[in-house]
């Protein structure tokens, strides 16, 4: 039988079918759904690409009209449909439904009509053209306000210019400083005198040669004393500004690079003894997302000005001086309670500062009274060491007073007293601020007493940060410098607590041993610096437990710095950690064992009260990391979790962990370690390797002398180390105690050693 050949329509139909069939079967499939649709918009921009496809803005105007009415009339074809669909579907809806219950009463009924869809579209355009006549608005207004600033610059501008131009006679100048005064003839021929020789000297000056020399006998000649002491140099200021101006050109143009100035500027403010590092996590200055640990000023700008023109040949006045301080180096809030002050400046300053209330001195601040009593040139170390021939016999100036007037002063004490815990009566010590009453003589006297300590303190002081400073600035490709120092415990939390969590005793401390060593980069012998922080759950800050915090930080010195030879350390000088004979015996028998060409070691301590450096502000910036995740919602409940959140926090500091195992099973040190007579007093602390077993203690620190033998400035006195005999302390290692007892031949060296101690070592 023939195959009927089917219509045109039939064919169009069942082509429609089978695409409607395909695109049913792509919308079943997900994945191959959206692969059609990607490769329909591929298609689609590439035939824009080739401008097959054109958009509304490339036809012609005629081809526009014709697209616009294409689209009106697609746009109500749309939407009679979805009307004849509605309509078909509420037809169904009534024909199908049954009768409804009776409707309530108007009461009953509240009816709600919704605004169509007409209107709503009406009110979007209305809100936005009263947004954009509002935008308008304010632009118009921003212009007026310039227009009018620009104008009111100008009409200023023209009246001063005016002003300037205007020039009056003597005469008139004397008649307008007369206006509604009645004066004698006399005063007024003098005053026009005075108007008339000021006029002719600026005509002179003015007509003088255009040469430096010429104009500068000019103005040596009409200035003097006199003027200044009358303050009449005000007169004269045709003349004075062109000096001013002349002598800042000439002085400024010898250091041309302005950034190089800053960078003194800065230099010299973050000095140790000119500002102090805040060593709080919150103590943060943040400027063009530039984060940087604040400075305190120790001094006013003016006293360091002055300092700064001291120390460096530079011609700078004090408005750019002041201009280049740096935005993280502040002055001390007031607002803000200050807790890391010196109990032995402190004291001082509230003395000193009574007094001036007092007005019995006229100083009214320690740096003064030093200044007032030294040589005027420098505070120097032989004028507050009182050894100066210039000085040494100043006396602070103290004004007429009653001496059996009574008053009081306040001083920082530390008592022991008892307090009730629980019924029970306790002896505790507490540090308190003490008012003393007394008469105005004893306070007088107490200062006096006082002086030659706070001179003593304030020399060391100066004499360790510049020590210190030098120390840091000429470091050899063979030598470091490790600063260190303990942060304050950082206390876990969680982000959010219960009562008894946050008010018990269950939160977990962590222990923070904070490094910053130097060295000198071997690619361009830049002295640069790096950062460390050992984390441990185990709180001791004794000696051992500072060794074992040390020695991640010697093995990562011994990769920076391969041949190294000369070691300083950096550290304040409390004595139940980094000064005591059991770091003294640290620094001379372990320290040593873990570098191979070390030679010399010094343990450099800043005054007390005065040991803020650089590790304090690394253990500010990671509590405040650690605070800030908290915040965040972070739980900070362990030292895993401590350290795996912060070390993805941090970029430039290096975190290291220390067991708790590490410190208690570290080996002892023995029993037989005396202590030294004269340790408060040491602030540096030398080993060399030509006598191992001897440490020099030196009063402060010196940079002149080599450590192998006794300082000719501040020598104290020698330390001799210790043998570890006791066998109970002794670590199974071979190697450890061949380093504790020496070689035999150091010990036949060594007169001072018993023959008896030698065959124990011997034996062992």
């Amino acid at each position: 039988m023939a195959k009927t050949k089917k219509s045109v329509d039939e064919l169009k139909w069942r082509k429609t079918e089978l695409q409607r069939l395909r695109r049913e079967k792509l919308k079943n499939n997900p994945d191959a759904y959206e692969r059609e649709k990607q490769k329909e918009r591929e298609r689609y921009h590439r035939r824009k690409s080739q401008n097959k496809i054109k958009t509304i803005k490339q036809l012609t105007p005629r081809q526009q009209r014709i697209k616009k009415k294409i689209w009106r009339n697609s746009s109500k074809r749309y939407r009679e449909k979805q009307k004849e669909k509605q309509r078909s579907i509420d037809q169904y809806i009534n024909e199908n439904t049954p009768p409804s219950t009776p409707e309530p009463g108007p009461s009953q009924l509240q009816v709600v009509v919704l605004p169509s869809r007409q209107s709503r579209v009406g009110r979007k355009i209305v809100k936005k053209n009263r947004a954009k006549v509002h935008r308008d608005n304010q632009k118009l207004k921003s212009h007026l306000m310039k227009a009018e600033a620009k104008a009111r610059k100008y009409k200023n501008r023209y009246f001063r210019l005016k002003n300037k131009i205007k020039r009056n006679s003597p005469m008139t100048k004397v008649n307008t400083l007369l206006k509604g005064h009645v004066v004698s003839a006399e005063v007024k021929k003098k005053l026009l005198f005075h108007e008339a020789l000021v006029s002719q000297i600026s005509t002179n000056y003015s007509n003088l040669p255009k040469k430096k020399s010429t104009q500068k006998y000019f103005r040596d000649v009409l200035t003097g004393k006199i003027l200044k002491k009358y303050k009449c140099m005000g007169e004269l200021n045709f003349m004075s500004y062109k000096v001013k101006r002349s002598r800042r050109y000439n002085k400024t143009t010898a250091l041309k690079n302005i950034q190089a100035l800053r960078l003194r500027v800065q230099d010299f403010l973050e000095k140790d003894i000119n500002s102090k590092l805040c060593p709080g996590k919150k103590d943060t200055v943040t400027r063009h997302k530039l984060i940087k640990q604040k400075r305190l000023l120790n001094k006013t700008l003016i006293q360091l000005y002055d300092d700064f023109r001291k120390e460096n040949a530079i011609f700078l006045s004090y408005s750019t001086f002041c201009k280049l301080k740096p935005f993280w180096i502040v002055h001390p809030n007031v607002n803000r309670r200050d807790t890391c002050l010196c109990t032995v400046c402190e004291n001082g300053e509230l003395l000193i500062r009574r007094l001036k209330i007092l007005n019995i001195i006229n100083e009214n601040c320690l740096d003064k009274v030093c200044k007032s009593m030294c040589c005027p040139e420098d505070m120097l170390e032989k004028c507050l060491s009182r050894l100066c021939n210039k000085c040494n016999k100043k006396e602070l100036e103290i004004t007429a007073y009653n001496p059996d007037d009574v008053s009081f002063y306040e001083k920082w004490v530390s008592k022991t007293v008892d307090v009730n815990i629980k019924g029970y009566i306790k002896r505790c010590k507490k540090t308190i601020k003490e008012q003393i009453q007394c008469t105005k003589r004893n306070i007088v006297d107490e200062l006096n007493k006082q002086i030659p300590n706070l001179f003593k303190h304030i020399s060391n002081r100066n004499h360790q940060y510049k020590a210190i400073d030098y120390i840091k600035k000429y470091i050899t490709d063979n030598s470091a410098v490790i600063h260190v120092d303990f942060s304050e415990n950082f206390a876990c939390k969680y982000a959010n607590e219960i009562q008894s969590m946050h008010f018990g005793g269950s939160r977990q401390q962590l222990s923070l041993h904070t490094v910053v060593f130097y060295y000198q980069n071997k690619e361009d012998g830049i002295i640069v610096s790096e950062s460390l922080c050992t984390v441990s759950e185990s709180l001791r800050h004794d000696p051992v437990a500072i060794l074992v915090h040390l020695q991640p930080v010697f093995d990562v010195i011994s990769l920076r710095v391969p041949n190294l030879s000369i070691l300083h350390f950096v550290s304040d000088g409390p004595s139940t950690q980094y000064r005591n004979c059991k770091m003294f015996y640290i620094i001379g028998s372990r320290i040593k064992n873990n570098f191979q060409n070390l030679r010399s070691i010094t343990w450099n301590y800043t005054e007390r009260g005065h040991g803020k450096g650089a590790p304090d502000g690394v253990g500010g910036v990671i509590k405040r990391i650690a605070d800030r995740l908290v915040a965040m919602g972070q739980d900070i409940e362990n030292i895993d979790k401590f350290l795996e959140l912060i070390k993805g926090m941090v970029k430039n500091i290096s975190l290291i962990k220390v067991s708790q195992e590490q410190i208690d099973n570290n080996l002892s040190l023995p029993s037989n370690i005396q202590p030294f007579k004269g340790t408060l007093q040491a602030h540096q602390v030398t080993w060399s390797q030509e006598k191992p077993h001897i440490l020099q203690i030196r009063r402060l620190t010196c940079n002149e002398c080599t450590t192998n033998k006794n300082c000719d400035h501040y020598h104290i006195g020698e330390y001799k180390i210790p043998l570890q005999l006791d066998p109970e302390s002794f670590h199974v290692s071979n190697q450890e105690d061949e380093c504790n007892l020496g070689s035999p031949s150091n010990i036949y060296e060594d007169r001072k050693i018993n023959g008896i101690l030698f065959v124990y070592s011997l034996l062992l």
